[in-house]
């Protein structure tokens, strides 16, 4: 593991799923947390030198999604959605912002994790 295309090849699998969509950016560092811990383990085991992730210059690839718009409500069945909310007990109303954010953020069109 000590070779430089193989631990790239390793933290380049950490940002796919195994559908092989992207992983969202804390999975990837968590997930790379748990590879520098192991290779720190294999170092203190005497297995490897050194720890070649942490030697290693990586970045994880930032993800913006971008939504569809076609896939959003329009503003009239948004108004209906929002209607419907509101009309819940007890916890409607105070749904209702939370929901018109959500509509708002889909419709600016970027949705950033």
């Amino acid at each position: 593991m000590g070779q430089p295309a193989v631990v790239r090849m390793v933290l380049d699998a950490l940002t796919r799923t195994i559908d092989g969509s992207p992983a969202a950016p804390g999975t990837v560092q968590r997930q790379r947390g748990v590879v520098v811990n192991i290779a720190e383990y294999a170092v203190e085991r005497k297995l490897l030198g050194r720890n070649p992730i942490t030697v290693l210059a990586w970045k994880a690839p930032k993800t913006v999604k971008s939504v569809d718009k076609r896939a959003v409500v329009n503003p009239d069945q948004a108004r209906a959605l929002l209607a419907a909310v509101a009309d819940q007990k007890p916890s409607g109303p105070s749904l209702v912002a939370y929901f018109r954010a959500m509509y708002y953020a889909a419709r600016c069109g970027q949705v950033r994790q």
